[in-house]
């Protein structure tokens, strides 16, 4: 099929199920901006499976699927940042609080090296973690920056965090856990 006849393909299905299936999933997800953002997606991937999908059988059945998958993908995402998010806060209190009047601390010292071991990261890693970390981009944002899927962004943030805790530890010789 030609690319104009895929375009034209696809404009016909936006026309005859995007309202409906904006109103779906925007009852799911109470944020308009989120809807409009995951029902383009839904478009996308539709336009991506044109070839497969077989145009005979009713469409909309097939792309609430979709749509549903998008929208639980969104959640699971959220969710995690909320966490990440929330830990993150927690620990950083929590230092604070107990280091606040200890100049030369273990904390200042667990500071400073991790700040060398993430120098020593590979560059897409330390670049990944000054936009997550030092930025506050979210993997969604860092993703289209360092041109990776936000999926592929969180297992390298993964492997990063790991890497960073041993070569802390391994710096520190294994004394300040």
């Amino acid at each position: 099929m030609e690319v104009a006849q895929r375009v034209s393909l696809l404009e016909g299905i936006v026309r005859e199920h995007q309202a409906r299936l904006r109103a779906y999933v925007c009852s799911r997800t109470g944020d308009p901006e989120a809807a409009d953002d995951i029902v383009q997606d839904v478009f996308l991937i539709a336009y991506r499976k044109l070839d497969t999908l077989d145009l005979k059988e009713p469409l909309f059945p097939w792309l609430l699927t979709v749509a549903r998958s998008q929208v639980r993908q969104r959640w699971r995402s959220q969710e995690r940042s909320n966490l990440d998010e929330r830990i993150s806060s927690l620990v950083s209190q929590r230092l604070e609080e107990e280091h606040a009047d200890a100049p030369g601390s273990a904390f200042e010292e667990h500071f400073e090296q991790l700040r060398k071991c993430v120098e020593r990261l590979p560059g897409k890693l330390r670049s990944l973690i000054d936009l997550v970390y030092r930025e506050n981009k979210s993997c969604d944002e860092a993703s289209s920056t360092v041109g990776m899927n936000p999926t592929a962004v969180r297992v390298a943030l993964h492997r990063a965090r790991k890497a960073l805790r041993e070569c802390v530890q391994t710096s520190l010789g294994g004394a300040h856990r």
